[in-house]
């Protein structure tokens, strides 16, 4: 608007482009109490979070967990001037009737605080102008017909409109649709419509269509065509129909290619570096500091701390590399407790190494894990947050987090930052800042922490208007004011287009007639919106007067189907002569004969470009060394021999021999090897690291979860004497909540849902095994829980663990074990019975054979190692499943008849180790399904192919045939197999 005025030369030195609301809070600044307090939306969800805790409400009412659709609610009622008497008389439903609850405990709690929200200051500033008007008298008011009023804000204009001189509306173009009855244009159609606003009573732009597969080839498509008719960037105004995925693909390829742009809505503050180490610091603190959640910091830039001394080497690697092996919460204590063993294990190491060529080594490493525990004391403290807090106290900490931990020593030392990132994060703060002089009540950690997440996800910064020699990003509402010639836009499918709206659950459609019906209140219903997008697009288009080129995504990559042009584009094509240029489905490999759009943006576009050449190949390697790599390891597995590639590996003379006493063997580890020797070959031999960083919307991951019932039910067991009765359910539910309770205390539930449906969980666990407790005491009575052998010095969990050494014997094969077995009970008739706690299914093990062709060896070699130890007999031994699913189920067998198909079977596996032959299983039912280890094998029907060919090319006569017979998934193909 001021562009356009200052264009035309008209005076606009003292025009201001504002919005209604920002409009009455300058003129409520300047007028109110300074005893009031104003109320943010942000502040606004943050309170309502807290009411709805103090609601006494059913846990299953969906008020409790939707505090951000509830304040959405609130707002729009009370901009819409709906009163708590006018919504409590149109109520019918018990949901409606807490909403109102809600509602009603909202206004008292403005009215006790002194807060004021966006709709007391309209009615205030209403009233300042009323009583005051020439202190605020304006000379002209000027609206645009598109803006969506509320009642209080359509009062409010017309407040204004009465005191100025002047007053207009600035219209679409005249064969745009009638406006909306909630729009400006529609509410203030007396108001005279600005001159040469309907100038655009024909529309001259050209339009074409254009198809691409998926939205990245959308952009692409755009900018090839651009870059190829060497078009300006500040002639191009590039339109998208839905803020995700669009803005992050057109970001990430301008970044790519170098093309400058401007974001006419701005960017997330998580799209900064600096926002997104803010989110995730939010993040620890929620987690309880979470061990894993911290590796990914470190790992990823977001935190520094420091360099060593010695080297200059990065004290957040060396963090990152201690941390990824071990899963903390519950703050600094645990993590102390970690370092001290590190550094215990280290000087021990040192001690043995003095004099030999690795001292210097295991000095370097003993002074940089205090290297570490120094740095991270100060860190570990900043995010020891209490279960309640306020918005300041955890506002101060971020602000701490951001001075002494975002930037690296590098870039403090530099004498100026760039702007915008400081720009960033003085708005961050200041948003931070201004909350907490909002709500200063103490309230859960994770409302506080979850609701300063969302505002980093939802608030964006540095809007920019058109800029010279940049491309200009828009979303359709915002379209077509620049009057740049060419207009292109994006996502014009189906489903992007999509006009369906869901109503809001807490002020559906039906409950917005009731109020319009019985006090003539004018709110918007999900139909309405969900014209908007389309609307806006037709308002767009009608403004354009140059080219027009609208793309459409043909193929949704993600689900693997057809899409189709949406309605509106149909309805344009149907009603315009517009040619369509059809790009193929592989439109996204550029062809260099193509003068138009086979334009290669960057070096990968080259590459597929050339993709026909014979150097091709060898340029992308040149290019791209990880990829030649690659290529080397799939001709490789394709061969007919056996390779590396397949688990074929040399090996040292001391791994010669497995079960020489050097190595303790744990029954997990056996498992892994007879399961897929491949996935033992990396996961212990090669100690890859899996990709197990935690899932979002995870709290208390399986493991935690098995943990825990295996702690609780041996501190319960442990504290008894005498027989278990069925009242005893209740103290044994009482831990397990209680041990909830103190896990909620380290790391925050996303919602409430999650922290009950665990909680549920367990009661039923302590019911399934007080049931079973009560069977098993009429025949044995316990004898140990958590029993270890084997046990490293250094690992010892209680003053009962074994650490010598524990050597079997299973028919003249000696094995040292280690482990610890969850409970052993003695038999009344004689002997012992061994009990494993599963808090999982039992779908894996099967009764009628628990060894499972070797795959589930743990229940037989814990027998066996209880008589090495105890010197009787193991009777019964197998597992015990309490969880909520399996409701106690017991799957167990006589170890001893057992005893020479364990034997055979670890003969088998340990001549393949023997022969550094880690073969792959390629089980898509069994090993392969649940694998940690997916990508690195790739696709399991493609690796079957490869196995069965190598297989088959294997003669009897090579070396390879008798370790073929020793591997299971080998046998079926070999020559003679029955």
């Amino acid at each position: 608007m001021l562009r356009a005025l200052a264009a035309g030369g008209q005076g606009w030195l003292n025009v201001h482009v504002t919005t209604v609301s920002k409009h009455a809070i300058s003129i409520w600044d300047a007028s109110c109490s300074p005893r009031s307090r104003f109320l943010s939306r942000e502040g606004a969800v943050i309170l309502l979070e807290k009411l709805i805790q103090d609601l006494d409400v059913p846990f299953s009412s969906p008020i409790t967990r939707s505090g951000s659709s509830i304040a959405n609610t609130v707002r729009t009622l009370r901009k819409a001037g709906v009163s708590t008497a006018d919504y409590q008389s149109v109520c019918r439903l018990e949901g409606e009737h807490q909403v109102a609850e809600l509602y009603h405990l909202y206004e008292s709690y403005l009215s006790q605080r002194n807060l004021v929200d966006e709709a007391d200051i309209l009615v205030s500033s209403a009233k300042t102008l009323e009583q005051e008007p020439n202190s605020v008298r304006p000379e002209l008011v000027v609206i645009l017909d598109e803006v969506v009023l509320s009642e209080l804000e359509l009062d409010y204009v017309r407040t204004l409109s009465r005191w100025a001189a002047s007053v207009f509306r600035i219209g679409p173009p005249a064969h745009a649709s009638d406006a909306r009855e909630e729009t400006a244009g529609f509410l203030l159609r007396d108001w005279p419509l600005a001159k040469n606003s309907k100038a655009r009573m024909h529309n001259r732009a050209t339009y074409r269509v254009m198809s691409a597969v998926g939205v990245e080839n959308e952009i692409r498509a755009v900018f090839r065509d651009m870059v190829g008719k060497g078009l300006p960037l500040d002639s191009v105004e590039l339109v998208y129909a839905s803020r995700e995925p669009y803005i992050r693909a057109i970001r990430s390829l301008a970044d790519r290619i170098d093309i400058d742009i401007t974001l006419a809505k701005g960017y997330e503050m998580t799209s900064t570096r600096v926002g997104q180490a803010i989110r995730q610091f939010l993040q620890w603190i929620g987690d309880g500091q979470s061990s894993s959640r911290l590796v990914q910091m470190l790992r990823g830039g977001f935190v520094h701390l420091g360099k060593s001394n010695e080297d200059g080497s990065s004290i957040s690697v060396h963090a990152a590399n201690i941390l990824s092996t071990v899963h903390l919460t519950g703050g600094a204590k645990f993590y102390h407790h970690v370092f001290e063993q590190h550094q215990k294990k280290l000087e021990h190491e040192l001690r043995a190494a003095r004099g030999s060529f690795v001292e210097d080594d295991r000095t370097r490493s003993l002074e940089i894990a205090r290297s570490v525990a120094d740095a991270l004391q100060s860190l570990l403290s900043l995010g020891e947050v209490n279960s309640e807090a306020t918005l300041a106290e955890i506002s101060g900490r971020v602000e701490r987090f951001v001075e002494a931990y975002v930037f690296s020593v590098d870039e403090k030392d530099e004498p100026s930052v760039e702007q915008t990132i400081i720009d960033t994060i003085d708005l961050i703060l200041s948003v931070f800042r201004r909350l907490s002089d909002e709500v200063t009540d103490r309230l859960p950690r994770s409302v506080l922490v979850r609701r300063m997440q969302d505002i980093l996800d939802t608030r964006r910064c540095e809007a920019r208007k058109s800029s010279p020699a940049s491309l200009h990003v828009v979303p359709f509402s915002q379209a077509g004011y620049s009057d740049r010639p060419n207009l292109y836009v994006v996502g014009l499918d189906e489903l992007t287009m999509a006009t369906h709206v869901s109503e809001n659950p807490f002020l559906p459609d039906d409950l917005q007639q009731r109020l319009e019906k019985g006090h003539d209140h004018r709110l918007i219903t999900s139909k309405e919106t969900a014209e908007d997008r389309p609307r806006n697009l037709e308002f767009a288009l009608a403004r354009a007067t140059g080219a027009v080129t609208l793309v459409y995504n043909c193929y949704d990559v993600s689900d693997g189907r057809e899409l189709y042009p949406s309605s509106v584009l149909r309805s344009i094509s149907d009603g315009t002569d517009v040619p369509e240029t059809s790009l193929s489905p592989q439109s996204y490999v550029p062809d260099s004969n193509d003068p138009e759009f086979g334009l290669p943006l960057d070096r990968t576009d080259m590459i597929l470009a050339l993709k026909d050449q014979n150097d091709a190949a060898e340029k992308c390697d040149r290019l791209y060394p990880w990829i030649g790599r690659g290529r080397n390891a799939i001709r490789q597995r394709e061969s007919e021999s056996w390779t590396p590639f397949d688990g074929q590996v040399q090996i040292s003379s001391r791994q010669k021999n497995p079960y020489s006493g050097r190595v303790r063997w744990s029954a997990s580890r056996l498992e892994t090897l007879t399961a897929c020797p491949f996935r033992y070959f990396l996961k212990n031999v090669l100690k890859a690291r899996t990709l197990d960083e935690r899932e979002d919307d995870v709290w208390m991951s399986p493991l935690e979860k098995g943990l825990l019932v295996h702690d609780i039910l041996a501190t319960f067991m442990s504290s008894r004497s005498g027989p278990i009765a069925e009242p005893d359910t209740t103290q044994l539910e009482k831990l397990f909540l209680s041990a909830v309770d103190d896990f909620a205390r380290t790391r925050s539930a996303p919602n409430p849902a999650v922290e009950e449906e665990i909680r549920s969980e367990l009661r039923m666990v302590a019911r399934a095994f007080i049931c079973d407790e009560i069977e098993r005491q009429e025949y044995a009575e316990p004898y140990a829980f958590e029993f270890g052998f084997g046990i490293w010095p250094q690992n010892r969990k209680s003053d009962t663990d074994r650490t010598e050494k524990i050597i079997i014997d299973l028919e003249g094969l000696s094995i040292s074990l280690l482990g610890r077995i969850d409970r052993i009970d003695r038999v009344k008739t004689g002997g012992f019975a061994i009990t494993d706690y599963k808090t999982g299914t039992s779908s894996e093990y099967d009764a009628e054979d628990l060894l499972n062709d070797g795959r589930s060896l743990q229940w037989a070699l814990y027998a066996y190692v209880v008589e090495e130890l105890l010197g009787e007999s193991v009777n019964r031994s197998g597992y015990l499943f309490p969880s909520s699913r399996e409701l106690g189920r017991r799957i167990e067998a006589d170890p001893s008849a057992f005893r020479q198909e364990v034997a055979a079977e670890l003969r088998r596996v340990g001549r393949l180790v023997q022969a550094g032959s880690f073969f792959q299983a390629a089980d898509d039912n069994g090993a392969c399904k649940f694998c940690d280890y997916q990508r690195v094998c790739g696709n399991v029907s493609h690796l079957k192919t490869s196995i069965r060919f190598k297989v088959a090319s294997t003669q009897t006569d090579m070396p390879h045939y008798e370790l073929l017979s020793d591997w299971k998934y080998a046998e079926k193909h070999l020559p003679g197999a029955s």
